[in-house]
Order: C-alpha cells, then sequence, then structure tokens
C-alpha cells in the first residue's frame, strides 16, 4: 500500500478515481457565457479544457496578470492557427469566487 491508499482507500474504492468535474465545467461555462469565448474542443475533460478567445491570448493571459490571475497557457506558441486559444484549468481548490472573479476579469479584459 502506498501513501495516496491510505488517505482514499485501496483501488476500486478511492474517491481519488472518481471524476470531479464541478470545478473546471464551473469555469468553462463561466467563461464560456462571454462574448465571443468558446469551448474549441467538444468531448469530456478532467480539469483542462482549451478555450477559443476573441483575441490575442497572450495579451490576455498579460492583462490577466495585472489582476494578480494566471488565466492559463496560450498556445498559439506551441501550435500554428491557436493564436488565440488558451488552456484553462479549475482544480478542487479553485473556489466559487475565484471562478467568478476570474470571469469578471476576462469580461473585463475582453470589453
Amino acid at each position: 500500500p502506498n501513501i495516496l491508499w491510505r488517505v482514499v482507500g485501496a483501488p476500486g474504492g478511492g474517491a481519488a478515481a472518481r471524476p470531479r468535474p464541478p470545478n473546471a465545467r464551473k469555469l468553462v461555462r463561466r467563461l464560456t457565457a462571454i462574448d465571443g469565448v468558446t469551448l474549441r474542443y467538444v468531448g469530456p475533460y478532467f480539469h483542462e479544457a482549451v478555450l477559443d478567445l476573441p483575441r490575442d491570448a497572450v495579451q490576455v493571459r498579460d492583462a490577466l496578470l495585472g489582476h494578480r490571475i494566471l488565466s492559463g497557457l496560450p498556445l498559439g506558441g506551441y501550435y500554428e492557427g491557436m493564436t488565440n486559444s488558451l488552456l484553462v484549468c479549475a482544480t478542487e481548490k479553485r473556489t466559487e469566487r475565484e471562478i467568478d472573479d476570474f470571469g469578471a476579469r476576462l469580461e473585463e479584459v475582453l470589453a
């Protein structure tokens, strides 16, 4: 047995194996409610999702850093045609308030 087993139980019954969709899905729902922000890929996801923004993702990331929000990873430097794409993540550590604040600040930046 390892430490994880001691905390959550043996394989097959541990809570760590069950997907926890709420925060990632809450974040995606909140951000895609903003005009021009869309989910790039349809399908299941766990903690991360790729969003397409109405403007350059590096500029958006930098503007959000000014609000002390680490928004995600701009993908344009890694993939052709993804200049406006941002990889976002929300784990169980993120609070509803943090998710709402991220959304509100993104709305301001995109306005």
